[in-house]
């Protein structure tokens, strides 16, 4: 989709994520096998970021989270995407926690860079691109 553009284009990726998510939703929600009443809360991406895509992103939640009467909590967008590592596959009961110190490295968008964990949430930068991220 963005390949023609030679970069992501804000406009076009914030409409992307408003045709796309309720149908990647419907497929999340097929596969989990659970039903609403099941979840304790709803959780969502709030920034760094494309501000479109992200507000998409956030209502979304915030009208989940409203109609089923569920807290929303806000997760830092870059500490989404670390650890969507911990997340288990359909098939894995449980699979062990990678032992700390962990080197993560996150391409994503506009955002490059390689990060030292020493524990959760505790983050050291051992570099970024200085200009456009790789994931552009």
């Amino acid at each position: 989709m963005h390949a023609v553009s030679g970069g992501i284009v804000p406009e076009v990726a914030a409409r992307a994520h408003l045709r796309w998510i309720v149908p990647v939703l419907d497929e999340a929600w097929a596969g989990a096998g659970i039903e609403w009443s099941d979840l304790s809360a709803i959780a969502v991406t709030y920034g760094p970021g494309l501000a479109g895509s992200l507000l998409v992103g956030v209502n979304f939640a915030k009208a989940l989270a409203w109609v089923h009467d569920l807290p929303l909590i806000g997760v830092n967008h870059l500490e989404g995407h670390v650890y969507a590592a911990w997340l288990l596959d359909a098939a894995e009961a449980e699979r062990p926690e990678p032992p700390f110190p962990v080197v993560a490295l996150v391409v994503s968008g506009g955002h490059t860079f390689l990060v030292e964990m020493r524990d959760h949430l505790t983050y050291r930068l051992l570099g970024s691109t200085v200009d456009d991220a790789a994931g552009e």
